[in-house]
């Protein structure tokens, strides 16, 4: 694997919460479509596995991406979409296709009221289970 593919399979690599609750730092496998999917294979070790939903040539958000992969995910790790999530009714629906998580800042740095989207998002992924 080349150094360019790494940092397209990877981003930065780690990823890091930390809020009162709980601390988390582990690795995760971003991939962008099957291909990179089927080529990461099983010989890199994560914590995470990430659909990003963005095409990284263009930098648009490719509807339909993450329900078209989300089949073809291990469930033995935790599935994050990535990328074009900016609604509870999102966050339901990525949460009905089978993903466990969901990267969100773009939609929070974007609404008024990042506190009430973040609650809504939450209670209508949990709700979708």
């Amino acid at each position: 694997m080349e150094k360019n593919e790494i940092y397209r399979f990877f981003g930065e690599g780690r990823v890091f919460v930390d809020d009162a609750d709980f601390t988390l730092e582990c690795d995760e496998l971003e991939v962008h479509d099957a291909e990179e999917l089927r080529r990461a294979g099983g010989g890199v070790p994560y914590d995470l596995l990430g659909i990003n939903s963005r095409d990284l040539t263009t930098l648009k958000v490719v509807p339909g991406r993450l329900e078209e992969l989300v089949g073809l995910l291990p469930t033995s790790v935790p599935r994050v979409a990535e990328s074009g999530v900016g609604s509870a009714a999102d966050a339901a629906r990525l949460a009905r296709a089978g993903y466990d998580m969901a990267l969100i800042g773009s939609a929070l740095m974007t609404t008024e009221d990042p506190a009430a989207l973040l609650s809504a998002m939450i209670a209508a992924g949990r709700g979708a289970r």
